[in-house]
């Protein structure tokens, strides 16, 4: 007679087949029904969880101090020098410059260095019982067989759920203070300080050498020099004038009041009519005419008078008709001369 055993190592399930020599005795009763075997031990714990995530990264360390205030600005420049005399005390010193802006606030610091890996997960719990084994093979009619073996140990649980995700890492430590901002701007100079008093008066001077100004010059004419009816007579550009402002051309200006002669010789073309007028234009008045008695040769024009400071002098052309200079025997390109002085302060009262 054969009997299966049905048996199951390290989760492999096996058959074995007893075999019984033939026995001939009578077919004994059905044997009762095994008991159910003993519950199977239970399983193993589960695997470790896996290993929590990384716990998040700190925050941003604070921003970093304020940089320090900017130094002093510039001590203001020394005030200008007193007029002329005695050199007066210096000036005090300007004020000193305002305070300058404050430096910009310093970068942000860096960022923490990563929290710390969390701690390994708790163990999962314990799996669940195994599944109660199944009821053995009713046994052959036949004597009472034994005891009916041990039911099989039950399958081993299945692996715990994953433990939880570990504990956040604690925050990173505090980034270091940013560096110092830069240095302020120099402030403004301070404003100038003021004057110095004037100093005394210096001693008087010795007495210089007398010098009165004077005009010493030709009258253009290399090509004759037309002059038009109420127009001043042009001199050359090597007139001397000493004391007196000329403007390059025909216009004497006075810039020292006082008693002035003027002598004004005019060298007249050949065919110059009669009666040809020139008077002396003082500051757009004309004084003192002279004319000519015949149609050629010179005539002056001859003025002695108190001149007062910023009074113009010119030589005009008071004839109704153009007159034309001619250059002289003597000199090529001069048609006439002038010679204007100042010889004294003023008339006698």
């Amino acid at each position: 007679m054969s009997i299966p055993i049905r048996t199951r190592f390290n989760g492999t399930a096996f058959l074995q087949v007893v075999c019984f020599p033939n026995i001939y005795a009578p077919t004994g009763p059905i044997g009762s029904i095994g008991d159910t075997g003993p519950t199977g031990p239970i399983g193993d714990t589960g695997p470790t969880g896996p290993i929590g995530l990384t716990g998040a990264t700190g925050p941003t360390g604070p921003i970093g101090d304020t940089g320090p205030t900017g130094p002093i600005g510039l001590t203001g420049a020394i005030g200008p020098t007193g007029p002329i005399g005695d050199t007066g005390p210096t000036g005090p010193i300007g004020l000193t410059g305002d305070t300058g802006p404050t430096g910009p606030t310093g970068p942000t610091g860096p960022i923490g260095d990563t929290g710390p890996t969390g701690p390994i997960g708790d163990t999962g719990p314990t799996g669940p019982i195994g599944d109660t084994g199944p009821t053995g093979p009713i046994g052959d009619t036949g004597p009472t067989g034994p005891i009916g073996d041990t039911g099989p140990t039950g399958p081993i649980g299945d692996t715990g759920p994953t433990g939880p995700i570990g504990l956040t890492g604690d925050t990173g430590p505090t980034g270091p203070i940013g560096p110092t901002g830069d240095t302020g701007p120099t402030g403004p100079i301070g404003p100038t300080g003021d004057t110095g008093p004037t100093g005394p008066t210096g001693d008087t001077g010795p007495t210089g050498p007398i010098l009165q100004a004077y005009v010493n010059g030709n009258i253009l004419a290399a090509a004759n020099q037309n002059i038009p009816t109420d127009g001043t007579v042009i001199f050359n550009t090597n007139t001397v004038a000493i004391g007196i402002d000329w403007n390059g051309t025909d216009t004497f200006t006075i810039t020292r009041e006082g008693l002035y002669a003027l002598d004004c010789v005019l060298n007249l073309a050949d065919g110059t009519p009669a009666d040809s007028e020139f008077a002396v234009l003082l500051s757009g008045t004309p004084a003192s005419p002279s004319a000519n008695a015949n149609g050629t040769g010179q005539i002056s024009v001859i003025r002695v008078a108190n001149y007062t400071v910023g009074a113009t002098v010119s030589i005009v052309n008071r004839s109704t008709n153009v007159v034309s200079l001619a250059p002289g025997q003597i000199s090529a390109d001069a048609g006439g001369h002038i010679i204007f002085y100042r010889f004294a302060d003023g008339a006698q009262p």
